[in-house]
């Protein structure tokens, strides 16, 4: 806490030493964090059929990418016509698409004071400014308390043109109870037509939940990678090629998202861990679906025991303002009858509703995630999909069933307040655990061994401003029964946090 403390002191005071600077020049290029709050409000007009569903499925996306889809947004709101496509300008009919509310025109609003500067290149058909950006970032994190499960990074840093770097300032605890510090952000960035190429230190979020991702989150913080995405009328193509936690083990991580109509998006996620080094034929490999399970098999009779998992998602809007969405996780599938080792997988459903209250302001969200034991781990721990203590996937994983309501009400355009209940139940299996045969992986398979059941009460309030400042504030009240897996303990835990950034 003192440490943190100190570190934001010192940001602040060299920012304050800065002295007032203009808001540094747009830049389509700018890879926008996968936490800023032009996703949330992108999904909300998402749900309201005025934007596209993968404008929060395979974050992060460029600011570039992000004002195309506010412009498409702001003219469906304005005409009530289908509006334009998210690349190529082609109209596109709209099924659902309901009359703008309140909280719509609240988040258009936001959207277009956020990327104002881009909009009006986009009208203008203007190309990137030439030469470097000079501009400075300032992150702090002040927290107090035992940190959940779910905490997340956060960072400082100083930014020259498209490179960022980062180091965070707060002080998080692992599991294991250690202390960590690294770099959080650092990247390059560039358009080549509809092709953006990031290099450097990011933070990768895919999949519709919002209470965790099994493929790719923030629950290890950030990876070292190189990572290409396309962006067609319908099709979404992401590729990822990086290191998980050394030389030795490399993630490569291939997504594809479809429009299928303008109420349904359906993804498809694979993420490979490789022992050994790169692996060209995995790097090189542009085919979803079945071309990286077909190249972990012949790496396998070669004797290397790569980790493969498999994700399928979707949103699906069943009427405007009610979204159903899920994702289907597959560490392991058995598919032959002889395999006496049982599945080792995960899955996610929710229901989003834009408006259940009226007056346009309020969303809520109920969101339900279980997974069995033994994930993101093999046997001899070559290919473990696991970095710093933690998967780079759900938090909750393994060995666990969360269940989630989560209310947000926008007071101002830059001005949300969040509120939510968490049931968590957390099974004996520990992350790294393999079993020994086969009647131990079916006797510790889910929710194994005495259950620790967590009740908690969350609250935040965000403020943000255009090109700006931002600040989260935040509070959460939990108790255990069975606490650390003991029959009969309990405790109660208080967890605050304030992170603030500025930037100019």
């Amino acid at each position: 806490m003192k440490t943190a403390a100190f570190a934001l002191a010192c940001l602040l005071a060299l920012a304050l030493a800065a002295g007032p600077a203009a808001p540094a020049a747009a830049d389509p290029r700018e890879v926008l964090p996968y936490n800023h709050w032009a996703y949330a409000a992108l999904y909300r007009l998402a749900a309201s059929g005025l934007a596209p569903f993968w404008a929060a499925s395979a974050r992060p996306l460029s600011r570039g990418e992000v004002a195309v889809m506010v412009a498409q947004a702001a003219e469906r709101a304005r005409t009530g016509s289908p509006g334009q496509s998210a690349t190529t300008g082609a109209a596109s009919q709209s099924a659902g698409t309901a009359a703008p509310g309140p909280g719509d025109l609240l988040d258009l609003e936001a959207l277009q004071a956020e990327f104002a500067e881009e909009l009006r290149m986009l009208a203008a058909g203007e190309a990137p400014p030439a030469g470097p950006r000079l501009g400075l970032g300032v992150t702090g994190w002040l927290s107090s308390g035992t940190a959940p499960r779910d905490s997340r990074h956060s960072g400082s840093g100083v930014e020259l043109g498209r490179l960022y770097l980062a180091g965070r300032v707060a002080r998080r605890q692992s599991p294991g109870g250690t202390q960590t510090s690294e770099g959080s952000r650092g990247t390059l960035a560039g358009l080549l037509d509809e092709v953006t190429l990031q290099a450097g230190r990011d933070t990768l979020r895919w999949g519709p939940g919002a209470r965790g991702a099994f493929l790719l989150s923030d629950n290890a913080g950030p990876l070292d990678l190189l990572r290409l995405s396309a962006t067609g009328e319908r099709l979404r193509f992401t590729k990822v090629i990086g290191p998980v936690a050394d030389p030795e083990r490399w993630l490569y991580a291939l997504r594809l998202d479809w429009r299928a109509s303008d109420t349904l998006r359906l993804g498809l996620g694979e993420v490979v861990v490789g022992q050994g080094g790169p692996y060209w034929l995995y790097a090189l490999n542009p085919v979803p679906g079945v071309s990286y399970a077909a190249l972990v098999h012949l790496r396998g009779r070669a004797g290397f025991n790569d980790n493969y998992n498999l994700a399928l998602d979707f949103d699906w809007a069943l009427r405007p303002g009610v979204v159903f969405y899920g994702e289907l996780y597959a560490d392991d599938l058995i598919l032959t009858p002889d395999n006496p080792f049982p599945h080792r997988i995960g899955g996610t459903v929710g229901l989003f509703l834009r408006d259940p209250f009226g007056g346009g302001r309020t969303t809520l969200r109920l969101e339900h995630s279980r997974v069995t034991n033994w994930v993101y781990a093999v046997t001899g721990h070559t290919a473990d999909y696991i970095k710093a203590g933690r998967p780079p996937g759900h938090w909750c994983a393994p060995d666990c069933e969360l269940w989630s309501l989560t209310a947000a009400r926008i007071v101002a355009p830059d001005r949300t307040l969040e509120v939510g209940y968490d049931l968590i139940r957390k099974g004996q299996g520990a992350l790294g655990d393999t079993w020994t045969d086969a009647a131990d992986a079916w006797a510790r398979l889910y929710l194994s061994g005495l259950v620790e059941t967590t009740h908690a009460l969350r609250a935040a309030y965000t403020f943000a401003r255009p090109r700006g400042s931002s600040h989260t504030v935040g509070v959460r009240y939990s108790t255990v029964a069975n606490a650390g897996h003991v029959s009969g303990a309990s405790r109660q835990d208080w967890f605050f946090m304030w992170e603030a950034s500025y930037g100019f």
